[in-house]
């Protein structure tokens, strides 16, 4: 079975991506876009945006023929049964609202511009009966859903510290790291302490940088530092274990794992040995978009559990919501 597929938002996460060519030499697949074109459960016919140059693009290279400058205006013509959410947080109720006939949706994070708006969203999708995956990409990731069903203490042992570095803002990309966390750890037991960091690259409108450290139930603290992405980009997280070190580097597509050695300079002890034996592990986070697709259309016809539902994506943003607090970036 496809289903008509409505993509609202046609920017770099939905299109433009595509058309990086260094992008696209390690990723099969970066954008809603690529993953809709080359899906055959979702029928994608139909393109809402603002800007006539995005609508052009989407007729021009992807042979949209129902190009539409809003919601609106696409639901006098075009009724989708999926619609892929592309947008900025904001105005998200009254999408779905215009759309009586959505059996799914497809969602960029944050669910709203705040926690409050994120579980009116949430309960919204509930009350429908809509299936509602949030692009939480790791959560389709191959090797990251193996780390977190057991190959992470394969390689590393038992979890002693974690370090996690991302840019471009807390609710853009440290949203995704936080969520990775969670993933790999169990639940956040608190945040033990948060502080504002002064780096203006932001792309989502209102958000900020934080340096914070979260308590995970298990005891596992967890340090999280922002970095200026005007000198270069990173988002990051390095896990120091039992019995190794495993880096997950350059977005994901550089995966190192370091393992136990003599020590060089004292008999009888031991190090993790950084400059020789490091196990270099294949990347499989150029399929994760294609794969998350994949796993609506499993829940859409076979009734497979989501592995991003907005349940999870909001137990996420309550967790960054705290960030914000602890941090005085909000009040409540």
């Amino acid at each position: 079975m496809s289903f008509k597929t409505a993509l609202i938002g046609f920017g770099a996460v939905a299109a433009g991506f595509a058309s990086d060519p260094r992008n696209a030499k390690h990723y099969e697949c970066a954008t809603h876009a690529q993953a809709l074109k080359s899906h055959r459960a979702f029928n994608w016919e139909a393109v809402v945006d603002l800007s006539a140059e995005a609508r052009e693009t989407a007729r021009r290279d992807w042979g949209i023929k129902h190009v539409y400058g809003s919601i609106g205006e696409m639901t006098r013509h075009y009724q989708p049964e999926i619609a892929v959410i592309a947008t900025p947080p904001g105005h998200r109720m009254e999408m779905v609202d215009a759309l009586p006939e959505l059996k799914a949706l497809m969602v960029e994070k944050p669910l709203g511009i705040s926690l409050s708006e994120g579980r009116r969203f949430a309960e919204l999708c509930e009350r429908r009966g809509i299936l509602a995956q949030v692009n939480l990409w790791r959560r389709a990731d191959e090797f990251c859903r193996g780390l977190a069903s057991g190959k992470l203490e394969e390689l590393v042992g038992k979890p002693q510290a974690v370090f996690v570095l991302y840019g471009n803002g807390l609710l853009n990309n440290g949203a995704h790291l936080l969520d990775f966390v969670r993933m790999l750890f169990g639940e956040v037991q608190e945040v033990e302490s948060a502080s504002l960091v002064p780096i203006l690259a932001l792309v989502i409108p209102g958000d900020v940088h934080c340096r914070f450290t979260l308590v995970m139930q298990s005891g596992l603290a967890v340090h999280f530092q922002p970095l200026d992405f005007a000198h270069y980009r990173e988002n990051a997280v390095e896990i120091w274990g039992t019995k190794g070190r495993l880096s997950i580097v350059q977005e994901g597509l550089l995966n190192l794992c370091c393992k136990l050695a003599p020590h060089r300079a004292l008999s009888g002890e031991r190090e993790i040995a950084l400059d020789s034996g490091v196990l270099s592990i294949p990347p499989t986070a150029g399929y994760a978009f294609h794969r998350i697709y994949d796993n609506l259309a499993g829940a859409l016809g076979g009734g497979a559990p989501l592995w991003s539902p907005v349940s999870n994506a909001l137990a996420t943003e309550e967790v960054l919501h705290e960030v914000l607090k602890k941090s005085r970036a909000v009040k409540d």
